[in-house]
């Protein structure tokens, strides 16, 4: 999925969900919201691809807790892809909560998305 505008800094918290099966590499977690850098919610790699990097709670835990800041999910990042290529999904980090995903990249507002996957990798268990 290729977003647009993203590192618009009047852009408004951005909100994403994947159609069912979109992305075997995420297990059925694409749904969240994503997750804002020192430049917006886009951030490049070494390579210079972009990235979106996001708070995703897997589908078989959303239900009663969905709204709680405190549940648990992954921080995925997205390449920023055009329609028709193969979305490409890396899990950065599990068993992190929304507060403190949303907290961490506030605190240290990653410009890269090798930044960004160290501010994930702090805070949860990566395999």
């Amino acid at each position: 999925m290729k977003f647009h505008g993203l590192n618009d800094p009047q852009r408004p918290p951005v909100h994403y969900k994947a159609l069912p099966g979109s992305s075997a590499e995420a297990g059925d977690a694409v749904e969240g919201d994503l997750l804002r850098g020192a430049h917006g919610y886009l951030f490049r790699d070494a390579q210079g691809q972009q990235w979106w990097v996001m708070f995703a709670v897997p589908r078989q835990r959303q239900g009663r807790e969905a709204g709680s800041p405190s549940r648990q999910g992954q921080i995925l990042a997205c390449a920023n892809v055009e329609d028709d290529e193969a979305e490409e999904v890396v899990v950065l980090a599990e068993g992190v909560s929304k507060e403190a995903a949303e907290d961490a990249f506030r605190r240290h507002q990653p410009g890269s998305f090798e930044e960004a996957a160290r501010v994930a990798a702090s805070l949860g268990d990566t395999d």
